[in-house]
């Protein structure tokens, strides 16, 4: 028995040896790494490439900085977009890469022997059945139609929004930077309402036209202000949720500063779902946890629109526009489509269809019929689940929450669900990451301060006595990463 622990000691202290030689390993290469490349491509460039390395390797030490840098860049498409993609045809952005790594890097994870940092909710097992079968999707509209790099990088983008969720429910250790990233979040809407309130302010508002709506672009795509109007409408929500659920006035006002410029700047971008979505979102949060609120909203919802510019009233009339009335044969169309084809016409199917059938309109605009054309009723079954498991595990997760911030945040994701899914019904929104990232972020953020203490989510207390037989294999290393 001494034997055996004279041997587990020099291990040990090889170890440690190890340990302290390899900072000063990695230092030195580094230095030289970050010497040629400046003298090979200059300053500037240099700087970049290394960031971005520290950043990428983040993604497998410090994963709460890494998803801090997606979330800043998620929704600036103008500034990503032009850094093209790594493998031509792939739709492998940066960004998306860096999304890659820490999900590899979570899943990596299941083989350690620390534990997740909050348990596995029944968001994990619907989340990741419905990513497997919207994968399966891929491969069937390669074989119903021809092989489509768009669709591929399409899909890698929209599952790395959601599996955002999954590593930060696994990865995420500290409290004090949750709430940092949740003041992340916040500061990207104010910036993003901003650049459209910018972009409102120079238009003539005394009657709406569609040449308006197509100059508000916001940070995003080229012509996408529903994008941009359901962007803001959710995440405004998630303001409005900590202002309702703090105390402190230093935190409450900057909240309601940040739902207010969001709302404004939601009817800016003359998105009618976002209009709806905003009014749902706020109606849902007072009505289910802050029912004082409630004859407020109310009133608000009742009022507001009437105050509003001529150009965004003119907009929310719905009775004499043909593109709102033509919607429903579109969803009656891809409704069809689902039945007829119980696997799906696979993904981005509905659109080779519709261009196979000559149809002008190439998308349902709507998420639900687009899924249900695109993947069968399994995957618009699995759709609305999860939805319906995402909504009661975020009641639950306010339930459990013993701060403020975290009460703020679960009502708030709550409000921002329910506005999710109207949108949804009148364009495809949770397909794209620039849009669903925040969502799929935060929705992990709620269930670690939920589920974790306070004080406790980001403290690692190992003792060990100074004599110890090896570590038993822990019973993590086998368990499902689910």
């Amino acid at each position: 028995m001494t034997v055996q622990n004279n041997e587990w000691r020099q291990d040990r202290l090889a170890s440690e040896r190890f340990r302290v030689l390899l900072p000063i390993g990695a230092a030195v290469l580094v230095g030289l790494l970050i010497a040629t490349a400046v003298l090979g491509w200059g300053e500037v460039l240099s700087s970049a490439v290394f960031a971005g390395i520290l950043v990428f390797l983040a993604a497998f030490l410090k994963p709460e900085w890494a998803l801090i840098v997606v979330t800043i860049f998620a929704p600036l498409a103008t500034v990503t977009m032009p850094m093209g993609t790594l493998l031509p045809g792939t739709g492998l952005t940066p960004l998306n890469a860096l999304a890659l790594a820490l999900i590899i890097g979570t899943f990596m994870q299941r083989f350690s022997t620390r534990e997740p940092a909050a348990p596995a909710t029944a968001i994990d097992r619907i989340l990741l059945l419905y990513l497997a079968w919207s994968g399966l999707s891929v491969f069937t509209g390669i074989a119903r139609w021809y092989f489509d790099s768009q669709a591929l990088g399409e899909w890698l983008a929209m599952a790395c929004g959601y599996l955002m969720y999954w590593v930060v429910r696994r990865r995420w250790r500290s409290e004090k930077l949750a709430y940092a990233a949740i003041v992340t979040v916040l500061v990207m809407v104010l910036y993003e309402a901003f650049v459209v309130h910018r972009q409102y302010s120079g238009l003539d508002t005394s009657a709406f036209s569609w040449d308006l709506k197509d100059r508000i672009l916001g940070t995003f795509l080229m012509g996408n202000a529903n994008d941009i109007g359901c962007y803001l409408s959710v995440y405004s929500m998630v303001a409005l949720g900590l202002f309702l659920s703090m105390k402190n006035p230093l935190l409450r006002w900057p909240a309601l500063f940040v739902f207010v410029v969001g709302a404004a700047a939601t009817f800016e971008t003359y998105s009618r779902a976002s209009y709806f979505a905003l009014m749902a979102g706020l109606v849902a949060i007072t009505m289910v946890k802050h029912r004082r609120w409630l004859v407020p909203a109310v009133i608000a919802v009742i009022v507001v629109p009437s105050i509003l510019p001529a150009s965004i009233q003119g907009r929310m009339d719905t009775t004499s526009d043909q593109s709102a009335q033509g919607r429903k044969e579109l969803w009656k169309h891809g409704l069809y489509e689902m039945m007829k084809n119980p696997t799906g016409l696979g993904w981005r199917g509905y659109s080779k269809n519709e261009a196979a059938l000559g149809a002008t309109l190439k998308d349902p605009h709507n998420m639900y019929v687009l899924v249900g054309a695109e993947q069968g009723p399994v995957g618009f079954v699995l759709f609305l689940g999860l939805f319906m498991v995402m909504g009661k595990e975020i009641l639950a997760a306010v339930e459990r929450a013993r701060t403020p911030i975290a009460k703020g945040l679960g009502t708030g994701m709550f409000g921002a669900l329910v506005a999710y899914g109207l949108n949804n019904v009148f364009g495809s929104r949770m397909v794209f990451f620039t849009n669903m990232q925040h969502f799929f972020f935060l929705l992990g953020l709620l269930v670690v301060l939920s589920k974790v203490p306070t004080g406790e989510a980001h403290v690692e207390v190992i003792e060990e006595p100074e004599e110890k037989a090896p570590r038993p294999v822990s019973p993590w290393r086998y368990r499902s990463y689910v």
